[in-house]
């Protein structure tokens, strides 16, 4: 039975030591494994370090632009205002030029008027070259109102 024994623990002792190559190799597969995953995880920190710079100078970019945006947003601002400003300047002398083109064709309907009775008055009376220059003054007055429309 003393064999039995001494057998018992060397099969035990070989038992364990089978067991512990085992745990060995594991381990090892487990280290190799744990040294690819840091060096995996150490490839990706760079690709994830270069994509943060990529979004930095992306984000630098794209504030210049927004800079840009807004610097022709406030130029095209004043450039409305003073669009505006020349729209109404354009309208009151447009008014003011049809106003006195009004007076004047008042002045005109006036003056033929009169020279219309001092025509008839004239006609009476031998001062008939007085009316004639008096008519080539209206037609270079009309002539003038005339150039000044177009």
């Amino acid at each position: 039975m003393p064999k039995k024994k001494k057998n018992s623990g060397t099969y035990f002792k070989d038992h364990v030591v089978v067991m512990l190559e085992g745990l060995e190799s594991q381990f090892k597969t487990f280290g190799d494994g744990q040294k690819d995953l840091t060096r995996k995880f150490e490839e990706l920190s760079v690709k994830f370090d270069n994509l943060a710079d990529r979004f930095n100078k992306f984000d630098i970019r794209l504030n210049n632009v927004e800079s840009k945006v807004s610097d022709i947003s406030i130029r095209l601002m004043v450039v409305e205002t003073k669009v505006d400003g020349l729209k109404r300047d354009v309208k009151d002398s447009y008014k003011s030029i049809a106003d006195y083109i009004s007076e004047v064709e008042d002045e005109i309907k006036t003056m033929k008027k009169e020279a219309k009775k001092l025509k008839i008055g004239l006609t009476k009376k031998v001062d008939l070259e007085r009316v004639k220059k008096f008519e080539v003054r209206l037609v270079e007055l009309e002539k003038k109102i005339d150039i000044k429309r177009s």
